[in-house]
């Protein structure tokens, strides 16, 4: 199962903006725990749900205070992205990454953190305007791999599993996607570089090492600074030798020995 609908949480900043009730538009950042403030509702707990599904249940919620009620909502700015890499990478452990317009005024948000009445949407849709022409970054499974400074030789990469949290909407929980990341960096399968939310779980298990897939992986380049190579024949110490990237023969032949 494989899902990229982005799930809101704790760190993300929303435009919500009430057609025909101005007065309610605004900026609302989401608390670490998961909580926005909206006027009559107060309270009002977003996590792990999708912009579509919080605007139904605001248009829902707002029955009770407004006639007829027209509520849209949009992300301002995207909270980081933490991930979890583990298995068969030199550098597993926790990375972080920011997501979001590149090279944005940083306090577009921070500006208006707290404003959501005197008709502030206003204000804060000019500085959305403002970010039309940037750079918009998301993370995706090469970047995070990268991160970890690649793989181990006998990384089996026909099969990486992704751990996701599921929407509430659909009975929470986690999802998983199974994703060839040898097509990807051999073919260049962009459909397999997926984007990767906060909290997702990146597993790389350990195959069987194969000489044709080590070659390969050594011409890429998501471990640049060292490559792999195999020597035998009439040398001192024959076998696997670890090179950095654009070494010559003559110091391949030197890591092994030498001749006998």
């Amino acid at each position: 199962i494989y899902n990229e609908e982005y799930l809101l949480g704790p760190g993300d900043n929303l435009l919500i903006n009430f057609i025909g009730t101005p007065i309610f538009s605004g900026l609302y950042p989401i608390s670490p725990e998961s909580i926005i403030f909206l006027p009559e509702l107060n309270r009002f707990k977003v996590d792990s749900i999708s912009v579509e599904d919080l605007e139904k249940k605001l248009n829902l919620k707002y029955k009770k205070f407004l006639y007829n009620p027209d509520i849209r909502v949009s992300i301002q700015s995207y909270r980081i992205v933490n991930t979890y890499i583990r298995g068969a990478v030199r550098k597993p452990g926790l990375y972080s990454f920011n997501n979001g317009f590149i090279n944005a005024d940083a306090n577009s948000t921070s500006a208006f953190a707290n404003s959501y009445s005197n008709n502030s949407f206003n204000l804060i849709s000019n500085k959305a305007q403002n970010m039309k022409g940037q750079t918009f970054k998301v993370t995706r499974i090469y970047d995070v791999i990268k991160a970890a400074e690649g793989f181990n030789s006998n990384a089996d990469l026909t099969e990486v599993t992704v751990i996701r949290n599921n929407s509430q909407q659909q009975g929470g929980g986690k999802i998983y996607a199974k994703i060839n990341l040898l097509a990807l960096l051999l073919e260049g399968e962009q459909s397999q570089n997926i984007r990767i939310y906060d909290g997702d779980n990146i597993l790389i298990k350990e195959g069987i090492s194969l000489n044709e897939q080590i070659v390969n992986l050594n011409r890429i380049n998501i471990s640049p600074e060292n490559i792999t190579v195999y020597i035998s024949g009439n040398v001192l110490s024959a076998g696997k030798k670890d090179l950095k990237q654009g070494s010559s023969l003559l110091q391949a032949l030197a890591s092994a020995g030498g001749k006998k």
